[in-house]
């Protein structure tokens, strides 16, 4: 952008960084989109119908996994490489690219978490932990069953939640009429 005659030199710099705060804000929620959607379907759920159900935040805090240790690795080493080579914004930014790429494969190859829910009426529902919002907490079926789908509970719903280990250990703890599931 070229400042017109008469514009102010700080007109320019505060469009600059607002078009690059915009630019790094798309870049975060379309990775956290994108590495989701991969995750969930590389497990075989229906991710193209689920992700766009999720709540934004998912996507946001996803994407910041990935997008923010490559920006800083960029930046750093950009800086590193201003004084030793002529071309440091090509270092700093093969390095983000990168850090970005092997970040985003480690997210999306990760194995997913199984879960329990136990419900307040003394049910549960077992599955693969997908997050937890203040409102609600989601999870996909287990691999069994076909057709695999998300299913959201309400906090209200909610007496406690086991993730993690494996998905035959989850099978032994037991949901009580209150409070988190127990051996």
């Amino acid at each position: 952008m070229t400042p017109q005659p008469g514009e102010p030199s700080w007109f320019k710099a505060v469009s600059d960084l607002t078009g690059a705060a915009a630019a790094l804000a798309a870049l975060v929620y379309l990775t956290g989109g994108l590495a989701l959607q991969l995750r969930l379907g590389a497990g075989g759920i229906p991710s193209s119908a689920a992700v766009p159900q999720l709540p934004r935040e998912f996507l946001i805090s996803l994407g910041l996994l990935v997008v923010a240790p490559a920006v800083a690795v960029g930046v750093l080493l950009g800086r590193v490489a201003k004084g030793r080579t002529g071309h440091p914004v090509v270092v700093g930014g093969g390095a983000a690219v990168v850090v970005y790429l092997v970040i985003g494969w480690l997210v999306v190859s990760k194995n997913p978490f199984p879960a329990k829910v136990c419900l307040t009426g003394g049910g549960e529902v077992a599955g693969v932990f997908i997050g937890e919002t203040g409102s609600r907490t989601y999870v996909a079926d287990l691999d069994g069953n076909h057709p695999r789908r998300i299913i959201s509970i309400p906090q209200s719903q909610v007496e406690g939640v086991a993730i993690g280990g494996r998905t035959g250990q989850l099978e032994q703890l037991r949901c009580a009429g209150t409070g988190p599931p127990r051996r």
